[in-house]
């Protein structure tokens, strides 16, 4: 009547012990103080030490000690870990919010939660499992019950850039920038300026090796979608400059000077006014 048995099992894999007996049930005297071990095989975590019709555990500690009273059988249960694996998709990093490394063992119902982190001027797409194509999560902190093996891809993408130069005499600028280039958000509306030198005149903006403008405009919004290279073209206006040789003088019909820069196809009159006595003979 002062004797006991102790009975130790598993569920799940793992190991059970009984301190200092051999065997898994063990007869010990009431009153003794009994130490039971569980060891998780890996991959596998303790959860508890349950008694039979009880779904609370009697302890959560794998190495637990307790003073016999009667008969007891106690059922060690692990549980399978989760590998959690994140891995980044392009120009950006990815993170577990409480732990190192790109790969963490988590048990089944714990709650999980992975950091992106874009680079300059790229941005966080989502989080995809596998090779779908839909995310699973569009937040760049994205929190989750872990229920099984998982890998999640945080998905970056770079903003497209929008690069101006000039061709010829003029300068160009990116509206309300101080730059000739700037990465933007997709379906940004931007706008892009020409401005010829004196004496100038802005034919078009052209991309890559188009020979046709893709507008006339020397303002030119456009929506960004992809990478772009737009060059402002420009053209000097031809100069008109005329000289007197001999006795008299020479002028232009609407301008004054002698010199004057005109638009190509421009009709332009020149006056020849000979000095008295003499005559004029031609333009050469």
């Amino acid at each position: 009547p002062n004797i006991c048995k102790i009975t130790v099992k598993s569920e799940g894999n793992g190991t059970v012990s009984i301190t200092d007996y051999i065997g898994t049930s063990v007869n010990v005297l009431i009153g003794n103080r009994v130490e039971v071990e569980a060891t998780p095989d890996e991959g596998w975590a303790f959860i508890g030490w349950y008694v039979s019709g009880s779904e609370s555990p009697v302890s959560t500690d794998a190495a637990f000690t307790f003073i016999t009273s009667e008969n007891i059988t106690l059922t060690a249960r692990f549980a399978k870990l989760s590998d959690i694996i994140i891995r980044s998709g392009g120009n950006g990093s990815v993170a577990f919010k409480n732990a190192s490394g790109n790969s963490i063992p988590v048990l089944p119902g714990a709650e999980v939660t992975v950091i992106a982190t874009p680079n300059e001027d790229c941005d966080f797409v989502g989080w995809f499992i596998g090779d779908s194509e839909t995310p699973v999560s569009t937040e760049a902190v994205y929190t989750f019950t872990a229920t099984e093996n998982i890998v999640l891809t945080g998905q970056f993408s770079k903003r497209p850039v929008v690069t101006v130069q000039s061709a010829g005499n003029g300068s160009v600028s990116i509206k309300d920038t101080y730059w000739t280039n700037k990465a933007f958000l997709p379906g940004t509306e931007v706008t892009v300026i020409a401005k010829p030198y004196e004496n100038c005149d802005f034919i078009g903006w052209f991309v890559a090796n188009e020979e046709s403008p893709i507008s006339t405009d020397a303002e030119y919004p456009f929506t960004v979608t992809e990478d772009i290279t737009l060059t402002a073209r420009f053209n000097q206006r031809p100069v008109i400059t005329i000289r007197s040789v001999g006795s008299g003088n020479v002028s232009f019909e609407d301008h004054s000077g002698t010199s004057i820069a005109v638009l190509p196809n421009t009709d332009v009159t020149v006056i020849a006014t000979p000095n008295e006595n003499c005559d004029f003979l031609g333009w050469f």
